[in-house]
């Protein structure tokens, strides 16, 4: 399953056209926005709140302190759900958004994907 931050016909990014093309033939994808309407920064912040409430958990596995896995997270804690986080170098600005959730938000910190199963089935 997939949510489009357009319209179901752009694809985005182009170069993923091959695993819409899979996931149209063997699942779903589902955009609230009309056919013909292309993805924007605000849009792509508006399909996250989708994908936070049809996940049982948000799993963030790299985020730098401003990026839109955080706004997942954040819509994800709005909506009651479970929020976990892989834990990456403390060096690295691609892990910082993930500790600021682990250690600011009480995200489960988990290192595959059985820890997140056990989240869920909390």
């Amino acid at each position: 399953m997939a949510v489009a931050a357009g319209g179901l016909d752009r694809v985005f990014p182009a170069a993923n056209a091959d695993l819409a093309a899979e996931i149209k033939g063997n699942g779903l994808i589902i955009s609230e926005q009309p056919m013909g309407t292309a993805p924007t920064r605000q849009r792509v912040a508006d399909r996250n709140r989708i994908i936070a409430a049809l996940a049982g958990v948000t799993c963030v596995v790299e985020a730098r302190t401003r990026s839109t896995a955080l706004n997942t997270a954040h819509h994800a804690e709005t909506l009651g759900r479970q929020v976990a986080a892989v834990p990456g170098s403390v060096y690295s600005a691609n892990s910082a958004g993930c500790h600021r959730i682990l250690r600011e938000n009480g995200a489960f910190l988990v290192s595959d994907a059985e820890d997140v199963a056990e989240v869920l089935a909390d």
